[in-house]
């Protein structure tokens, strides 16, 4: 997997999208839209895009929700 210099994984935006021939790509961004990597295939199904991905770092990471403070009466 490629790094930056000075980078850590919370700098790193992960792009899934479908390519001209409809196939499914991924690019791995710096929050400065650098691209670090990119698939070097387009995919038929999401899921093994997400595989090939996954094999160069990447993980699902859910959003946080930040709860709101309860109002008292």
């Amino acid at each position: 997997m490629l790094k930056q210099k000075g980078s850590t994984d919370m700098n790193v935006i992960w792009r899934f999208y479908t390519d001209h021939n409809r196939r499914w790509r991924w690019q791995r961004l710096l929050t400065d839209h650098t691209v670090t990597g990119e698939s070097h295939a387009g995919y038929k199904d999401y899921e093994e895009c997400v595989a090939d991905a996954q094999s160069n770092g990447y993980s699902f990471q859910p959003s946080q929700v930040k709860r709101r403070r309860e109002l008292s009466d």
